[in-house]
């Protein structure tokens, strides 16, 4: 589960230029705007990313409920928290003061449960929900890579390690998996599970590219990728197809992933397309002097897959002896709008 709502201290407090009201708070690799003169550096606060979900009811965030902002999400009335812009400073995440029940938290407790925090997701298409059959096993990993602002502390042990860094694609994360003779699809996000022969545009790829066939000639494993096209997330890049990029591979017989050698070796097998690479052997500390940089040098950056649009973020996976644990986290640009 992700760790949504936290406690930490804020590092420094910037003035911004032309406000007299509001300053900027550094918070980790993050940065929010705050009250002016409600918070001093070394402050413990609450600290609450992005993609939240605050339902109605804490007075913290009561002044984020206004008409037009409210939402319905998880039976419950709410505010889905996203990135805002203020006197041209982008605040990301939200700081709260710590309350009564919250007085005896240790630094870096997570509070997300206990404040009824969840993570938002857009609703799904009825036409989605209406097909599917069932859930996703819960032995079947999915996709939810660490933001690089949570982990800024950690640059000394990160920064000469080998790296490979590919494109986030701004599209449906899908599961193509074989296990136990049989073929199944799911939508990582919601976990929801779908026949083959489902008229949406995963199965339909599938179907199409054969997939069935050549998947089944392998092991037991789940093929994890980015789905893009006509009607995912706006069809950001244009296409006029549907298309399938892989960004993972786990072997369930072995309950790990594929190293990136092996996954491109798989992929290529069966005739799949890979995310767009930046780097197959990076080291940190010759692209930037702090992780927090890495948000400086994605903006701006076009996509490989159309230059006219800028790109998501960078996914960052370290290149680990064989059995060793891979690690790895997300760089979201923090100007990119879809």
């Amino acid at each position: 589960m992700r760790r949504l709502a936290t406690t930490r201290r804020i590092g420094e407090l910037v003035p911004i230029l032309g406000a007299d009201r509001i300053e900027l708070a550094k918070v980790g690799g993050w940065d929010c705007v705050v009250p002016k003169g409600q918070h001093k550096a070394g402050d413990m606060i609450i600290y609450i990313e992005v993609d939240s979900f605050l339902p109605r009811g804490d007075s913290r965030w009561e002044h984020l409920m206004k008409p037009g902002q409210i939402t319905e999400f998880d039976g419950r009335t709410g505010y889905a928290l996203k990135p805002h812009e203020f006197k041209g400073v982008l605040s990301r995440g939200l700081v709260i003061p710590i309350g009564e029940e919250e007085s005896t938290a240790s630094l870096g407790a997570d509070l997300t449960e206990s404040l009824g925090i969840v993570k938002y997701e857009k609703p799904l298409p009825t036409e989605l929900l209406a097909v599917a059959v069932g859930y996703t096993s819960y032995h079947i990993p999915t996709t939810s890579l660490e933001r690089m602002e949570n982990i800024a502390h950690q640059w000394e042990s990160l920064k000469t390690l080998s790296w490979e860094v590919t494109e986030k694609l701004h599209g449906m994360a899908v599961s193509y998996r074989w296990e136990d003779e049989k073929f199944g699809v799911s939508y990582s996000a919601s976990r929801l599970d779908f026949d083959l022969n489902a008229d949406i545009p995963a199965c339909n790829l599938a179907r199409k590219i054969g997939l069935p066939d050549w998947i089944g000639s392998t092991r037991n494993m789940v093929i994890q990728g980015e789905l893009i096209g006509p009607k995912i997330c706006g069809n950001y890049y244009g296409l006029d197809d549907y298309e399938f990029y892989v960004y993972d591979i786990f072997d369930l017989d072995k309950g790990d992933y594929l190293s990136r050698d092996l996954r491109h070796a798989f992929a290529w097998k069966l005739g799949l397309k890979i995310v767009p690479e930046i780097d197959g052997n990076a080291v940190l500390s010759h692209w930037v002097s702090s992780l927090p940089d890495l948000s400086q040098e994605v903006q701006g950056i076009k996509s490989k897959l159309n230059p006219a649009k800028d790109i998501e973020g960078w996914v960052f996976k370290t290149l680990p002896p064989y059995g060793e644990k891979r690690q790895e986290f997300k760089v979201i640009s923090p100007r990119f709008k879809s």
